[in-house]
């Protein structure tokens, strides 16, 4: 390797996930774990053992807040029930937001097309 961007991409990605449905929780894992990227699960804020340095953060809307990303999280996508619920949270510091209902394929092509700085 002779490159930053290089040794950046050589890492795999990891994601934590946020998601109070343990179904939807389950079909999203899957597919993000199903393309290679490391995914840790949590139901509620409160269940996240370590906070997400360098990781992206998969949230739904109620749990957003601007403070991921104060705690080292890379980017933050939000799983929103509405248009309006997913603007608020980019407009508040998301990267970007995907309605909740959207498929998990979905989810992993715009993980995957994220920049990554770390």
């Amino acid at each position: 390797m002779t490159g930053n961007s290089e040794a950046v991409s050589a890492c795999p990605r990891s994601v934590l996930l946020v998601e109070s449905q343990p179904e939807l929780r389950a079909q999203l894992s899957e597919a993000l774990r199903s393309a290679g990227i490391r995914v840790t699960e949590a139901a509620r804020v409160g269940d996240v053992e370590r906070w997400p340095s360098g990781q992206t953060v998969v949230t739904e809307a109620q749990r957003y807040t601007s403070w991921w990303k104060h705690v080292g999280a890379e980017h933050v996508i939000v799983l929103a029930a509405t248009e309006r619920e997913g603007l608020n949270a980019c407009s508040s510091g998301a990267t970007t937001w995907l309605p909740r209902s959207c498929v998990p394929e979905e989810l992993v092509r715009t993980v995957v097309g994220l920049d990554r700085t770390r």
